[in-house]
């Protein structure tokens, strides 16, 4: 089912699908190794040339069939910010700018929602190195999740009406123990381990970890099995 493009915004957040003015930022941070280490998705050596490829054989046919919601992470200007300078501010369109907004605002990341079509869906979510630490990715999933289980029938004057969703899985590479450990925090319940369940682009197949989270379930932090902080990537 097609799908506008939707734009989920907190008091220091905006998140909005991925486009040309996101290409260089995009670019820059999946320099740093551990995007591809751990996504297993993103190739090495990276470009702009990705980054748009990325955008555009991804991004924006997901969009278009409804089943693969992509947002780019934006730190509002007057939001908290990191110090090192390292991310990239990236540009409204013109005709969107008003005078002392004219950017989203930092890009610290890309979180998405890929749409099983019976009522579930799958989380996944990547950080910019300098916007480790800060809290983002952890705001960000949240107002996915709620975008996710919020009844399509409920909106706000902030918020757009939601999926209606009933479950969203998460799902990392053994040994991946920051995503493991956010999971945790946002309250879903370690299922298992899924045996050669992910292929990466350099041809590696690898075993997964997932776990679940249901519109009933609280978002207090649950507790998992010990063997999953304990790898060692």
């Amino acid at each position: 089912m097609a799908m506008r493009n939707v734009s989920l915004v907190s008091e220091r957040l905006s998140l909005d699908p991925p486009c040309a003015d996101d290409v260089a930022a995009i670019a820059s941070a999946c320099q740093d190794p551990e995007i591809p280490r751990w996504t297993g998705q993103v190739p090495t050596p990276y470009d702009e040339d990705d980054a748009l490829e990325y955008i555009e054989g991804l991004v924006a046919p997901g969009w278009a069939r409804g089943d693969c919601l992509s947002w780019a992470v934006h730190l509002k200007e007057d939001g908290v910010r990191p110090n090192d300078g390292s991310l990239m501010e990236v540009p409204k369109e013109a005709a969107e700018q008003t005078p002392g907004h004219e950017n989203l605002g930092l890009f610290t990341g890309i979180v998405s929602l890929s749409l099983c079509g019976s009522g579930g869906a799958s989380i996944g979510f990547w950080t910019a190195r300098a916007a480790r630490g800060l809290g983002v990715t952890r705001e960000a999933c949240e107002l996915v999740l709620d975008f996710a289980f919020r009844p399509s029938t409920d909106a706000s004057d902030h918020q757009p009406p939601g999926l209606g969703l009933h479950r969203v899985e998460w799902r990392a590479m053994v040994g991946n123990v920051a995503s493991a450990g956010l999971a945790r925090r946002m309250g879903f319940s370690y299922e298992g381990l899924l045996r050669r369940a992910l292929r990466a682009v350099d041809g590696r197949i690898l075993d997964v970890w997932i776990a679940g989270l249901l519109v009933e379930d609280s978002r207090e932090m649950k507790g998992w099995p010990d063997h999953v902080f304990d790898a060692v990537g």
